[in-house]
């Protein structure tokens, strides 16, 4: 079970909130809760937003960060920001490219800097 999945299912109890009001209050469509519920699937950047807020968490908690489950509101704003930044200026891969990797362990995070350092050496993966 992936830690999104693990995480929906402890704040969905936590909030004592069933897959039909998660849906209503997010906008998510019911079967694709269900499907992440049980780890079918790992919800992208607007999904995992919505889910959020109608759950009343920590986007960066849900996404298995180690970080508080509630959430921050001082910090929210800038962290929003921050994110369209990235998105902005270097668009969907290098912010689903950032995600993905401050969910690694320090042993992921190193092998993944090791694995891109060898790609950008390689000229058939340079732009």
């Amino acid at each position: 079970m992936s830690k999104f999945t693990d995480r929906l299912n402890r704040a969905m109890t936590i909030r004592n909130m069933k897959p039909i009001d998660l849906a209503n209050k997010s906008g998510v469509s019911k079967s694709r809760i269900s499907q992440y519920m049980n780890g079918l699937y790992d919800a992208k950047q607007d999904a995992l937003f919505k889910i959020a807020t109608a759950l009343d968490v920590n986007v960066a908690w849900l996404m298995g960060h180690d970080v508080s489950m509630e959430v921050d509101y001082n910090t929210l704003h800038k962290e929003i920001e921050i994110c369209e930044q990235i998105q902005k200026v270097y668009g969907e891969d290098a912010f689903q490219l950032l995600s993905t990797y401050l969910t690694l362990n320090k042993d992921g995070k190193q092998a993944a800097i090791t694995m891109l350092q060898g790609l950008s050496n390689n000229d058939n993966f340079k732009s």
